[in-house]
């Protein structure tokens, strides 16, 4: 097991020395291509791989973006050097569509909702496994089964105990609950607004709400949290939001105590090497 990534990512010298399994050669693997909305390119990038390159079969990345996005942070030659088209999609064993800084917006006054549209809408019709992250999960819900997403009085933030809901599926194949999901978000899926779209409702909580449905048929998982994020990352979104305002409140259940000043943990770890795995493992069907 391992993973390919372009030559010359950043990524690849990271993973190396924490000894995730690479491979640069042409041997046979699944190409699933990363179309990668985040603002922080380099750091979702190493995310993504560190978890493919555990999860079983060889993996092959390619890198895309619509056509319309702009993306404020990032790096332009990075872009250049690396990103490609959604038309990679036509011949990707898999595909992942991660979250965006837009989860406010309404999905149709997003710059390039059209392309996502369509792009989904392929992936559908050629049962194209996906897998969504985030905004990307509730704008697949939305497309796909007409799932509202629902904004928030106030941001819920920090790592929330899910429930596995649907022990059977294969998408939560091996995990143990409850699972640890770390958790940001200004909007939320209700499990009400699954309950006739025929879903399998994977992770839930009492107060975080939804955290992963899935389509096994369609190898469709769609991850409302983010199982794929470091240890620090939440740390690092709560460092950058006190940088704005004082009256930030740290993320709840994360730090050791609740006490900013201790080193977070990285409980989720090995359920997201397992949840990523069970999505690999449907590239194959």
């Amino acid at each position: 097991m391992a993973v390919r990534l372009p030559e010359g990512l950043p990524a690849v010298a990271e993973l190396a020395r924490e000894g995730v399994p690479l491979f640069s050669d042409n041997r046979p693997a699944r190409h699933v291509l990363l179309i990668n909305l985040m603002p922080e390119k380099q750091k979702t990038e190493r995310q993504i791989a560190r978890k493919l390159g555990l999860a079983g079969p060889d993996v092959a990345i390619s890198l895309a973006v619509p056509a319309r996005y702009r993306g404020k942070n990032a790096d332009p030659a990075h872009m250049a050097a690396f990103y490609g088209g959604l038309e990679a999609a036509d011949e990707a064993d898999g595909a992942i569509l991660t979250g965006a800084p837009v989860e406010l917006l309404d999905f149709e006054a997003v710059d390039y909702w059209e392309e996502i549209a369509h792009l989904l809408d392929k992936l559908r019709a050629r049962q194209t496994p996906l897998f969504t992250l985030c905004w990307a999960a509730q704008a697949a819900l939305y497309r796909y089964h007409g799932v509202p997403k629902h904004i928030l009085s106030e941001k819920r933030f920090g790592v929330f105990e899910h429930r596995i809901t649907t022990p059977s599926s294969p998408a939560v194949a091996g995990l143990e609950g409850p699972v640890a999901m770390p958790v940001s978000r200004h909007t939320e899926t209700r499990r009400e607004d699954l309950a006739r779209t025929g879903l399998h409702l994977l992770l839930d909580h009492d107060e975080a709400n939804t955290g992963a449905v899935a389509e096994p048929v369609l190898g469709h998982v769609h991850a409302l949290n983010h199982l794929e994020y470091e240890a620090t990352t939440l740390d690092d979104e709560y460092r950058r939001d006190l940088g704005r305002r004082d009256d930030v409140p740290p993320p709840r259940g994360y730090y050791p105590d609740d006490d900013p000043a201790r080193p977070p943990g990285d409980r989720w770890r090995a359920a997201g090497e397992r949840f990523y795995a069970n999505w690999v493992a449907m590239l194959g069907r």
